[in-house]
């Protein structure tokens, strides 16, 4: 049988089986129908447009492709820095109004546009109705805090929301009822609700948050640690415990890296006393150069530029929380050499470690998870 014969349920096995190996889908195009079918129904599932600098020409073959358009089901967008006219903003538009499939959209919003002389946030260009019911749906903009009140009232299937600010909180005009998920900068002001999963950059008081430890199972921070902050690592892990001890992942990381490294008590005697249920845990940290062996009378320490110490400090804090079937660690001792290790248990015990050069806290955070 040659590739020009194989059926199209084969021609798409292996095009998904090539994606999820990090393979390049695209040669397989020019291989046979079938195969040029199935391609490109894998690539342009979900697209990932923030290393483009100009999305106008995707946004021209999406209006001329609309067969393309119908088959993207996830789209990332990084509006440009550049400045738009009104002509580009209408066909961005255009191109997403032919995306009636679309079910996960997040938006980082650095752009303007240009209009009658003044400029604009394509914010007010773009969010408006359009035919697609999201499940997820991110905004980051710079320009603009809220969310397009009409944008809102029309997406009511969202259930993963990640927003600029507090003041783009539902509320009782847009509530979005089905929303479980919520990231947002501050715990203050968030709807009562039964939240599963919160992704903030509050490291000090999750008090907020009590009234929801029974269905909450998912938090991540995302912070700002350093030598002179007069909270650390450990504090938070502590108010977070004491707030959440039914929490299943906890997700914690570094966004910056200031000063000089400093060193801390390594976390696991805080899990294991105030996380019982914990099943997961990311820590990735830019600021902490070793983190010490937790028996008082040692001087030893795990150093987090040496990878081996790194998979050793993971291996640590599998065996002291017996719950744990996940640790990843990652750290940035030196400014722009990240180094990580992803430890999984399996049911018979058996620890496997998967060692990188990347941080990837959003794929391992468990926050997008369908």
């Amino acid at each position: 049988m040659s590739w020009s014969t194989l059926p199209p349920e084969i021609c798409a096995v292996i095009c998904q089986e090539l994606k999820s190996l990090g393979g390049n889908i695209a040669p397989l195009c020019v291989t046979s129908r079938n195969f040029w079918s199935e391609a490109q129904r894998v690539l342009y599932h979900s697209l990932d447009l923030l290393g483009v600098q100009r999305i106008d020409p995707w946004s021209r073959t999406i209006c001329c492709q609309v067969y393309l358009a119908e088959r993207i089901y996830a789209l990332v967008l990084r509006f440009p820095d550049a400045p738009v006219f009104p002509s580009d903003a209408t066909t961005i538009v255009d191109a997403l109004h032919r995306c009636v499939n679309l079910k996960e959209l997040r938006i980082f919003d650095n752009g303007y546009a240009v209009e009658d002389g003044e400029i604009v946030s394509l914010h007010r260009l773009l969010l408006i109705d359009f035919p697609f019911r999201l499940h997820k749906f991110e905004y980051r903009s710079k320009t603009f805090d809220r969310l397009n009140p009409q944008f809102l009232r029309n997406q009511t299937e969202i259930r993963i929301l990640s927003i600029p600010n507090e003041r783009a909180l539902p509320t009782s005009q847009n509530p979005l009822l089905g929303v479980i998920a919520l990231a947002t900068p501050s715990l203050q002001d968030l709807p009562q609700r039964p939240w599963q999963r919160i992704e903030t950059k509050a490291i000090r008081d999750f008090t907020t948050l009590a009234p929801y430890s029974q269905t909450l199972t998912i938090l991540n921070v995302q912070g700002h640690w350093g030598r002179r902050a007069s909270f650390s690592i450990n504090d938070t892990l502590n108010a977070i415990g004491d707030a959440l001890p039914s929490l299943r992942h906890l997700g914690m990381s570094e966004q910056r890296k200031v000063g000089m490294p400093n060193a801390t008590n390594a976390p696991q005697q805080i899990l294991r006393k105030k996380f019982p249920m914990l099943e997961s845990f990311i820590l990735e940290v830019r600021n902490i150069e070793h983190f010490l062996y937790e028996i008082w009378f040692s001087t030893s320490s795990y150093d987090m530029a040496i990878p081996v110490h790194i998979q050793s400090l993971g291996t640590a804090i599998l065996h002291a929380c017996p719950t744990l079937w996940r640790v990843g660690l990652g750290a940035e001792v030196v400014l722009g050499s990240q180094l990580t290790c992803v430890l999984t248990k399996a049911d018979d015990g058996a620890i496997k470690a998967e060692a990188g050069t990347a941080f990837n806290f959003e794929e391992l955070s468990m926050f997008w998870k369908d």
